[in-house]
């Protein structure tokens, strides 16, 4: 006898053969998915506003639209701006795949009047020459480039309409700008990078030297010359350690256990910066033969060693651009800035505006730099130890 279907015997809400473990009201939420589509469609996002429809309301041809927002320096001031405010207003995005077709179309001019800010702490004004080769790079792909001093606008929102409005796009935060905003920064609007371990928010795509190679590199020219008692000087800004201060920690403990030559394993010192009685008593105690560190101020602050101390040999992790007599490994150099400036121009390009999620980080190769606070150990006849 065949029964009147009401709503709790018709076939959609029969339970499937294979799902009856579930039980029936489980069942029955898999079969009407009517009110989940009704929802879907009821909250989906506003259309899309186009180039179009901004050129409609501003009474201008869609090329000129386009080449405003692309911050082209054909384009009058006042009109970049007046179309940059109502883009901003009407929340205009740019299709990504038409910023690629772009960019493909016009085969290396895309970054044609579009500029490059350099982000940095007022105190590092002095160093901007430093970065002569990311500015010669960025001019080499049709980019200005412009130094701001961050700590002038305490206000970030305040920075980035600023930004925006004179048509900046890509942001390269240099090594020591401690730009954290956080979510005040309106990143969606900007291609951002990061040169350094404690630049920017920890979401940025940023360039690193690798560390832990930093370290290699150092412990085997040490080895090379002869040396076998190696000490490791590892300051940190109190009130702890950072991480990157931990990477450069692990590194050295790693070559002394893996160094099978090497008996006398001394203690790495951690120690807050500039503060030279802990080395001195470090110092004392341990006797280094040679010393791996990331301040000068063993060589050159005479309150770190003992009076009448022999010259001690020393190894600098940390060797930025600025001309130097020390010997180590050189951090940032050019090849750094060189990658952050095409890694901007390939996100802008492709259109990757605002934070990466997960942040990407690209590991740079540090290189020695030979130079006179390191020498070879003299051997028993009282001539050097020359590395194989």
């Amino acid at each position: 006898m065949n029964k009147t279907l009401g709503a709790d015997t018709h076939p959609c809400c029969q339970p499937d053969a294979r799902q009856q473990s579930f039980g029936f009201r489980t069942v029955r939420r898999f079969f009407f998915p009517c009110s989940f589509r009704l929802r879907q469609i009821s909250e989906m996002p506003p259309a899309r506003v186009t180039i179009r429809q901004l050129a409609a309301r501003l009474a201008l041809s869609k090329s000129t639209v386009s080449a405003a927002l692309a911050g082209d320096h054909r384009v009058r001031p006042a009109t970049r701006e007046r179309v940059v405010a109502e883009a901003q207003a009407l929340g205009y995005r740019p299709h990504p795949h038409f910023r690629i077709l772009g960019a493909q179309r016009r085969q290396g001019s895309v970054n044609e009047g579009s500029t490059i800010a350099l982000l940095m702490r007022s105190a590092d004004l002095s160093r901007t020459p430093r970065y002569s080769t990311a500015r010669k790079r960025a001019r080499e792909l049709g980019y200005r480039t412009e130094v701001w001093p961050i700590d002038h606008y305490p206000d970030p929102l305040e920075l980035a309409r600023i930004l925006y409005h004179r048509g900046i796009q890509a942001l390269l935060l240099v090594t020591g700008c401690r730009f954290d905003t956080g979510a005040d920064f309106p990143w969606d609007h900007f291609a951002v990078v990061a040169t350094g371990h404690r630049t920017g928010p920890a979401t940025v795509d940023r360039l690193e030297h690798d560390t832990f190679v930093g370290m290699q590199i150092a412990w085997q020219k040490i080895r090379a010359a002869g040396w076998r008692r190696i000490g490791a000087y590892l300051p940190f800004d109190p009130p702890n350690p950072t991480l990157r201060d931990q990477k450069r920690l692990a590194a050295f403990r790693f070559f002394q256990e893996q160094d099978s030559r090497h008996q006398d394993r001394l203690p790495p010192l951690q120690a807050p910066f500039g503060q030279p009685d802990p080395f001195r008593h470090w110092f004392e105690t341990h006797r280094p033969e040679a010393v791996i560190g990331i301040t000068d101020a063993p060589i050159t602050d005479q309150r770190f060693l003992p009076t009448n101390c022999a010259p001690l040999p020393f190894v600098n992790l940390q060797i930025g651009e600025r001309p130097r007599q020390t010997a180590g490994v050189r951090v940032y150099g050019t090849q750094a800035q060189i990658a952050a400036v095409d890694w901007l121009d390939e996100k802008m390009r492709l259109g990757l505006f605002g934070l990466s999620s997960p942040a990407r980080t690209i590991l740079l190769e540090p290189e020695w730099q030979a130079g006179k606070s390191f020498w070879p150990r003299p051997n028993v006849t009282g001539r050097a130890h020359h590395p194989n």
